[in-house]
């Protein structure tokens, strides 16, 4: 159950903003405001890593935003997606057969982005590129895991700007 939720999280994470390349010139102010969102304004992606550089932390966020336009992170994160809607209201015998799915979909996901990365990017090393999704699947569970607790003793879940709050 924990890993379905870490899987929501991050499919809902990944997919929030981002999208500001696939909009039109008409659309411009609603890409500015989408460019201000996402993986790294969310608080997904830790200010520091330990083995990585801040220019390195500054390439890797810079060919992220890239790699959303990459048609296998596309189709990647729609996979999750639909996974995501077959959830929703699936029992929870249900969303046990799924969890397979997602554990597939995520690593597809976590492999069309770190090819997209390198494309994007290619002085990133794939150890570094590694890492930093590393760092970013950890901040998600323990995010994941916190909200789990909160959700036992009935208080409603944090919210994704919370992420912003762990310590780095």
């Amino acid at each position: 159950m924990k890993n379905l939720a870490l899987a929501l999280a991050l499919t809902l994470g990944l997919t929030s903003g981002l999208h500001s390349a696939e909009k039109t010139a008409a659309e411009k102010p609603a890409a500015k405001a989408a460019a201000h969102s996402g993986p790294e304004k969310s608080g997904m992606i830790p200010e520091q890593i330990e083995g990585v550089t801040p220019e390195e932390l500054a390439k890797f966020k810079a060919a992220m935003r890239s790699a959303w336009t990459d048609e296998k992170t596309k189709a990647a994160r729609e996979h999750l997606a639909e996974l995501r809607k077959q959830a929703e209201y699936a029992s929870a015998d249900e969303k046990k057969k799924l969890r397979p799915d997602f554990e597939s979909a995520m690593e597809e996901l976590r492999v069309a982005s770190r090819d997209a990365i390198a494309k994007a990017d290619p002085s990133l090393s794939r150890e570094t590129i590694e890492k930093i999704q590393d760092a970013i699947r950890e901040r998600i569970k323990k995010r994941v895991a916190e909200n789990a607790k909160i959700s036992q003793n009935g208080a409603a879940p944090a919210k994704k700007k919370g992420l912003e709050t762990d310590s780095k």
